[in-house]
């Protein structure tokens, strides 16, 4: 798999990874995953392994329950 739009890796082990984009944080979970190349100057990730999983995580709320509410 190649994935673009990567800023960094936030954690990988052989079944799951966090890899940050620029469309908020991207979690892949399988096995035997393991990363071929990263290359920061171009956002590009290069893994390999079964994959099962990929989806983004929630983006966290801003501000404070009371702000939400009433904006």
């Amino acid at each position: 798999m190649v994935l673009s739009g990567v800023e960094d890796v936030a954690g990988f082990d052989e079944n799951t990874g966090i890899v940050t984009t620029d469309l908020g944080d991207l979690v892949i979970r399988g096995s035997s995953l393991h990363i071929d190349r990263i290359d920061p100057d171009s956002g590009l990730l290069e893994l390999r392994g079964k994959i099962d999983e990929l989806c983004y995580d929630e983006p966290a709320r801003q501000g404070s329950f009371w702000h939400r509410v009433f904006g």
